[in-house]
Parts: C-alpha cells; structure tokens; sequence
C-alpha cells in the first residue's frame, strides 16, 4: 500500500509539472522611470527617477499551460485607469508573436503565428492591483523567446506631439531610445548622441529635420513614443475589424 501511495504522488508530480511546459521571467530595477521633459534649453531625458511607481515595470513573466501561453507585466505600484498611462509587452517566438495592451480600463492582445498554417488567437486580458495578465491559445509551433520585452508609459498629452513631456520604463533597459547614449543633458558634441539633442549633424532620432543642427534649434522635440501610438490604433483597428468578422 504504502509504494502504491508513492507511487501515486510522483505521477502525480510529474502529471503537475508536465502542464507547465515552459516560463520565463525577467526582472526589472525599480526606480528606473525615465522623463522626456524639457530642460537646460533642450528636450531631453531625465534618468531613473522614483516618482512614478505605477509605471516603474518590476518584472515580465511569461508561462504555457495547457497549451495556454501566458504574459504577464508587474509594477512596483498599482495598475491605472488612464487614457494618459499604457502598459504592454510582447513575446516573440521564431515563429509566432504574444502582444498585450492596456489603457484607460481596457486591454488587447493578439497571438499570430508567421509559419504554417495561420493561426490567431485574441486573448483574454486580466488586472489584478499591479499586474496585467494576457491569455491567448499558444499558436505557431515554438513557444521558446527570441524577444521578450516591454513598457509603461505616461503622458501629459496625446495630441501635443512636439512639447509635450511624458515618462517611460522598459523592461529590459535596452528596449529604451536613449540606451547607451552616453549624454542625456542635451549638450554632447561627439556625436554619438541618441536622444535628440546631437550638435555634429549625425542625429539618429530624426528630430533634426535639416541634417546640420547646431544650436539646438531643432523645429520639433522629436518626443519619441508618439509614433507607437499611431501603430497601436492601426493594431487595435485590425482587432475590432477581426473580432466583427
């Protein structure tokens, strides 16, 4: 009886261990939100500020279950219901994509495969205080990560694209547009500059629109992040129109 109860609880176990097939976690620094404001007579970046904790992303995780694929954002805070605050993440596989979004009450997702026979899957998304869960139907064939990777975003406006300050964290931090800048004050002069105030002609975030800015004077910010929202409605669109059909 007593190898016969043994017996029961390890395939038990390996039952339980055999539905999680794969996870995987990334961690993120709290204190880390960055803010695009204008300072120093420049638009610029100021770095790993700790005033933001709603949007201050601590981890992305990503579990399959049942052939459920599951992706989930964490923040050191609590979720928001904005139309000014955005959350999302995406899981890419060589063969198929995860993507999950939130803004003001409402989330989208949407699983694609890119191989094989076409495979969709809309999702489910979920808040729970300071996660964000997204459930879709694994598609495509591997469900292993070539790219996991996401954001928190907060803006003053949404219809201000030129002066308009916003703050951002990125999961990993080198999803961010000024990772490996070297300058983020606004006055570098060796051109390797990448956040928008390069003074040598070799500006990278196409903010200068004359090709040979010196002075700072550049005809917008180049706040980077408004053209993401132009993708994000063609996105959402896509997903009305699907779900209708």
């Amino acid at each position: 009886m007593k190898m016969k109860s043994i017996g029961l609880i390890f395939l038990l176990l390996f039952f339980i261990t055999g539905l999680t097939v794969s996870a995987e976690t990334l961690t993120d620094p709290t204190a880390d939100v960055a803010h695009w404001n204008y300072t120093q007579a420049a638009w610029g970046w100021n770095q790993d500020i700790g005033t933001k904790s709603d949007i201050d992303i601590t981890a992305l995780r990503q579990s399959e279950s049942n052939d459920q694929m599951i992706i989930e954002i964490e923040v050191a805070g609590t979720i928001q219901t904005s139309e000014l605050i955005f959350y999302s993440a995406w899981f890419n596989t060589s063969d198929a994509y995860y993507w999950l979004y939130w803004s003001n009450g409402q989330g989208s997702g949407l699983a694609t495969s890119t191989s094989g026979e076409y495979q969709m899957s809309p999702g489910t998304i979920t808040v729970t205080d300071n996660t964000i869960t997204a459930t879709f139907d694994v598609v495509g064939t591997d469900t292993t990560a070539e790219d996991f990777w996401g954001y928190a975003w907060e803006y003053t406006s949404l219809t201000d694209f030129t002066t308009a300050e916003w703050w951002g964290d990125w999961a990993p931090n080198d999803e961010s547009p000024f990772y490996g800048a070297d300058d983020t004050t606004g006055d570098d002069t060796t051109g390797d500059d990448t956040t928008g105030d390069d003074t040598t002609g070799d500006d990278t975030t196409g903010d200068d629109t004359t090709g040979d800015d010196t002075n700072n004077d550049q005809e917008s910010s180049g706040t980077p992040g408004f053209e993401i929202l132009l993708i994000l409605t063609a996105i959402l669109t896509f997903i009305l129109i699907t779900k209708r059909k």
